[in-house]
């Protein structure tokens, strides 16, 4: 072949490129031993990165962080171009309406697929203000998008728990609560353990009769299990019975829902509750009113609340006599309360999780004693058990995640999907490396699993993307039942600590990215509270402190953060895109050959593919361009 020399050439200069530690772009990140070490265990990986590249990309929609519209109950009157928003007849309804005069919303970022994604490549562009969803690049262009998203850092080295106002009290706050939480957990566990150990002591039991003791424990634990489904089954009967009949007096329109026939949502909604004289609590009507909203079907009630009770008040108690259930009652949030006439009890020392009122009981009840900062570490390291792993599908994680999307963000329970969340947390485009000499042991991405030592629950799941300069937070999911805990902010002060001893074995693994700081969204602000942060200037590239950027942002949602005028603009002396590398039709080709070639392309096209070169080179920086192959699809 013609071309065989010039593909040759090219995959030579791949393979040298793949190779390669870090990019110039990283700025010095790693340590020459960790540079060693990585240029060593990624060599291994021949594939080139390779970028379909998107461009300029407007979203039909809002980005997600806008501030509400405008309603007609806020009635606040706007001067000049923009009209009042109390309509002419004095309507007070919440109709959103449009202010003639302002701009639209549109969400704007220059987006691109890579594939095969080197950790020190993701590492250079993500100091370019880029992020990633799954295999999904994207830069926002904050000069003009609607919310401005600016890259987030935090030198954990600087970060200091102790005495720093408000937010380090607030902090101190969330860190303590888990240490006696985990320690109010931890003595009924001593309390029986003591026991023993005085029966051991005093030869009334022996070590033997101890094992036989804890075999006797999970056998008491396996049967309140076994009765409490039992319990579970005979309400679930009554439940579907009642639902049936209710579907039928509606002229059968439930049972036009898709999801009505599996009825899994019933027996995952019908679960034990901690309330005086409620043995079980179902949110069946909740999951119902959903599913009939997703699918369009109007079942006559303005809200849950009203079906809830139209429900209860006219099958269910009716249908409920002669079956163990003494009561039955509607919520105003849609919930139903069941109480029976038995109700099994757990026994002994059983392994069950401590809500949030009781914790504060038996927290009031229990030893005040303040304990210092070390002795909270110590209560928080023997009581969580904190594992790290490579991402992969685990169904435990993945109810998690259901569990909490379904609570927090009001996901309907049918669009949680297992296809859904492998693609958006499970599956990488970042080459996984690994070596015991690099920082926990590689980079790549991984899920760290939080759980209660004593219990064995798992409590919380942050899912990462491990680099050569630190620690990127991706997600973090919780179970709803321990928001008492902020867990949250737990998480990221457990991960501060963690990486600030990894640091000093690696001192130059140093930083915390945590995604996008928007300034224009109050819930995305908390992420400049863990101090000093600092934010990558739109117009530089560099990274400014916090606390400059933000007398930036007070007066305008965009602005150049960098104080030093001696800076030069990102993209100021990128003029070519001679020097990058094309995949087109399976070979690999210089882009100067092609673009000075005219017989390959018309010189409207030759224009067009050279505005985006120079995009794509601008956006992700000069030296991760050239480790970088750019998708060409067809030529002529």
């Amino acid at each position: 072949s013609t071309q065989s020399p010039v593909i040759f050439l090219c995959l030579c200069l791949t393979m040298e490129i793949a190779s390669s530690a870090a990019s110039q772009e990283s700025q010095d990140s790693t340590t020459p031993t960790s540079q060693s070490v990585y240029q060593s265990a990624l060599s291994t990986h021949r594939m080139p990165c390779l970028s379909q590249f998107l461009g300029l990309m407007e979203s039909s929609s809002e980005c997600g962080y806008c501030p509400p519209k405008k309603t007609r109950k806020q009635r606040k009157r706007k001067i000049g171009a923009e009209t009042t928003l109390l309509s002419e007849d004095g309507n007070d309804s919440s109709k959103e309406i449009s202010v003639p005069g302002s701009k639209p919303k549109i969400s704007t970022t220059i987006s691109q697929f890579l594939t095969n994604c080197a950790p020190h490549i993701y590492d250079a562009i993500m100091n370019k203000n880029w992020r990633r969803c799954g295999d999904y690049f994207y830069f926002p262009k904050n000069d003009i998008t609607c919310c401005p998203q600016y890259a987030i850092r935090l030198d954990v080295r600087s970060f200091q728990l102790e005495g720093r106002g408000a937010v380090g009290k607030k902090q101190r706050g969330v860190w303590n609560k888990m240490g006696r939480y985990l320690e109010v957990l931890e003595q009924g566990r001593d309390m029986h353990k003591e026991h023993e150990q005085n029966e051991i002591s005093t030869g009334t039991i022996d070590d033997e009769d101890v094992e036989m003791k804890d075999s006797h424990q999970e056998e008491l634990n396996q049967k309140y299990q076994q009765e409490l489904d039992r319990v579970r089954e005979r309400v679930l009967v009554v439940l579907r019975s009642a639902i049936t009949k209710f579907s039928l007096s509606r002229g059968n329109l439930i049972s036009q829902i898709p999801q009505f026939e599996s009825q899994d949502w019933m027996r995952d909604g019908l679960q034990p509750s901690n309330r005086k004289n409620v043995h079980l609590a179902s949110n069946a009507m909740i999951k119902l009113f959903g599913m009939a909203k997703k699918n369009k079907l109007d079942l006559g009630f303005k809200s849950v609340s009203d079906l809830t009770h139209s429900f209860v008040d006219n099958v269910l108690r009716n249908e409920s006599t002669d079956s163990g259930i003494l009561s039955v009652e509607a919520t105003k949030n849609g919930w139903i309360n069941f109480q029976l006439d038995h109700m099994p009890a757990p026994p002994p020392f059983a392994d069950v999780s401590i809500t949030g009122k009781e914790f504060k009981k038996k927290a009031k009840s229990s030893s005040s004693k303040k304990h210092t900062s070390e002795e909270v570490r110590r209560l928080i390291d023997n009581g969580l058990e904190v594992t790290l792993s490579r991402a992969k599908y685990d169904e435990e994680e993945f109810q998690l995640y259901k569990k909490y999307q379904m609570a927090v963000h009001k996901d309907p329970e049918d669009e949680i999907t297992s296809k859904g969340y492998t693609r958006f947390l499970i599956e990488s485009t970042l080459v996984p490396v690994s070596d015991a000499r690099l920082p926990f042991g590689g980079y790549g991405t991984f899920h760290m699993q939080y759980r209660v030592e004593k219990t064995k629950q798992l409590i919380g799941v942050s899912v990462v993307d491990i680099l050569p300069t630190g620690w990127s937070s991706v997600y973090f999911f919780y179970d709803p039942s321990f928001s008492f805990l902020s867990p949250g902010v737990f998480s990221v002060l457990y991960e501060i600590d963690m990486l600030k001893e990894m640091c000093k074995k690696h001192p130059d693994f140093k930083y915390l990215y945590l995604g996008f700081y928007i300034h224009t969204c109050q819930k995305m602000r908390y992420k400049g509270e863990y101090g000093p942060s600092e934010l990558l200037c739109p117009e530089t590239h560099t990274w400014v402190p916090l606390s400059t950027a933000t007398k930036v942002l007070d007066k305008a949602k965009y602005g150049r953060f960098q104080p030093d005028p001696s800076v030069p603009r990102y993209d100021a002396n990128i003029n070519h895109a001679d020097d990058l590398l094309l995949l087109v039709d399976r070979s690999l080709i210089p882009a100067k050959f092609l673009l000075q070639e005219k017989n390959f392309m018309q010189t409207e096209e030759c224009e067009t593919l050279t505005k985006e070169l120079l995009l794509f080179k601008r956006t992700v920086g000069e030296h991760s361009a050239k480790e970088i192959a750019y998708y060409v699809s067809s030529l002529g």
